[in-house]
């Protein structure tokens, strides 16, 4: 496993104004960012924000603007919505475009869909993806730009041109889209083939979707959200996933009209945080296993055993080393409840190219456990394979965290004479503080640049303060006890 020093051009730049106490602020987020902060200071409604961005229902809603579906239109004209609606049109009588250099095609229109799906998300989706009643107008003047950096796009074109692609649509087991691109190939082959059950503008609405998803998956394959409820979800995630496949299992039985209104509904039947955590556990069953397998084994060391997921029930148990006996994750320590996610995620999903968000990771973990949990992110983020790229953004309010990420981000330089003083003895454990960005959040709405990249020094004062206070109430009670 070999360290990269990315010299910091992997970057995305986003600004926030009006998000809840948040003013307005900009955010460089590095493959590993840290957020901070006291309670209600909205650090976790801004990292959830890039997410909803990125996220699937977010594009889908675009799709609508982009092909003038909406009651209301916002974007009434730009290059993006242009070139889709033409490779539509012409998908619709041709049967088959060619989309030809997608390095210019992501290098024209990346930045674009990013600015496109945060305005859609700020001004609409934003109120279902939080769950927030639209009378309330709470995001009425909320405002959020993403924008990717040239170097980082540079990157992102180079793999995406060194991959292939190979996507399909289907409808009761007939694929009526395919998109394909061979490997170190240029040109995007879309093909369709038009079925009467099926209507047009369902069609067109599938060709948008596929051209959205092409542009956000270059940058990354998977998209997940580790919320502070992980715990409870990967309790009940057997109830959940039953309750949503009730819903479903006799979509053969449904005509093609209901299938695809089923398909496009408009109405969310969970949460949308609950809806993925759903398809997170739906995701494990296929049963592949991820080159991030080896890591896994670090989070084995924390918990001190094994986590199993029965693909027929679709249940979580965990195998503790001491007794070997299987056990259900609800019957299980907080620590394994708060890591069995996160662990399953390493062996069978992670693609090396993607976005977490990583709510709380010290949440019910011992402070010795918190830091061997860093480690594992830090070689996470430094990943398997030498084009691997994922970032995770982390909302934190222990001081253990920064304290041992300095240690880190110190030792970078000598990592393979220090790798014994790490609690996981590997010199991967380490990290460039190229590749990290630290923020805090204020309550008076603005953030704090906590690193000092040059010097690798991260200011955690606003933890000492506390501690320095706790020792003054204490040198007061002693001295208050003993006059």
């Amino acid at each position: 496993m070999q360290i990269k020093d990315r010299l910091g051009i992997i970057l995305i730049n986003l600004s926030v104004r009006k998000l809840g106490i948040v003013k307005d602020i900009n955010l460089d987020i590095k493959p590993l960012t840290i957020f901070i902060g006291e309670n209600n200071t909205n650090k976790s409604w801004v990292a959830y924000s890039l997410y909803g961005i990125l996220h699937k229902e977010n594009r889908r809603e675009l799709t609508k603007e982009y092909l003038n579906l909406k009651d209301t239109i916002f974007i009434y004209k730009n290059e993006l919505k242009e070139f889709i609606n033409d490779i539509v049109d012409k998908l619709t009588r041709f049967y088959s475009v060619e989309i030809k250099d997608c390095g210019e095609f992501i290098d024209k229109y990346l930045n674009q869909l990013l600015n496109d799906l945060a305005k859609n998300f700020s001004r609409d989706f934003i109120y279902s993806f939080f769950g927030i009643n639209r009378e309330t107008k709470l995001f009425s003047k909320t405002e959020i730009d993403v924008y990717i950096t040239e170097e980082f796009k540079e990157k992102i074109k180079e793999d995406f041109i060194n991959s292939s692609l190979d996507a399909k649509v289907k409808a009761k087991d007939y694929e009526f889209i395919k998109v394909y691109k061979g490997k170190n190939e240029k040109n995007i082959i879309i093909e369709i083939s038009l079925l009467e059950d099926i209507p047009v503008k369902y069609i067109k609405r599938a060709i948008s979707d596929i051209i959205l998803d092409i542009l956000v998956n270059s940058i990354f394959k998977g998209i997940y959200l580790f919320p502070s409820e992980r715990k409870a979800l990967a309790t009940f995630s057997e109830r959940l996933q039953k309750s949503l496949i009730s819903k479903v299992s006799d979509k053969n039985n449904i005509p093609y009209e209901l299938l695809f209104q089923f398909y496009l509904k408009e109405e969310f039947e969970f949460p949308i945080l609950l809806e993925d955590f759903i398809k997170f556990v739906s995701d494990l069953k296929k049963n592949r296993l991820s080159k991030y397998t080896q890591i896994k084994k670090f989070i084995e060391t924390i918990i001190g055993g094994k986590v199993v997921f029965d693909e027929m029930s679709e249940y979580i148990t965990f195998v503790p080393y001491k007794t070997n006996n299987e056990l259900p994750v609800y019957s299980t320590s907080s620590m394994v409840k708060s890591l069995s996610t996160f662990y399953l995620y390493l062996e069978k999903i992670a693609s090396g190219k993607d976005f977490i968000i990583l709510d709380e990771p010290e949440m019910n973990l011992h402070p010795k456990a918190q830091a061997e949990f860093l480690e594992l992110l830090s070689i996470f983020i430094n990943g398997i394979e030498k084009d691997d790229r994922n970032f995770l953004i982390a909302t934190t309010h222990t001081p253990y965290i920064l304290e041992h990420l300095e240690n880190l981000i110190l030792g970078y330089c000598k990592r393979k004479e220090l790798a014994n003083l790490t609690f996981l003895k590997t010199e991967n454990a380490f990290i460039s503080p190229e590749n990290i960005s630290i923020y805090q959040f204020l309550n008076n709405g603005t953030v704090k640049n906590l690193l000092d990249r040059e010097n690798k020094y991260i200011d955690w004062s606003s933890f000492s303060k506390v501690s320095s206070k706790l020792s003054e109430i204490g040198f007061n009670i002693e001295e208050k006890i003993s006059s």
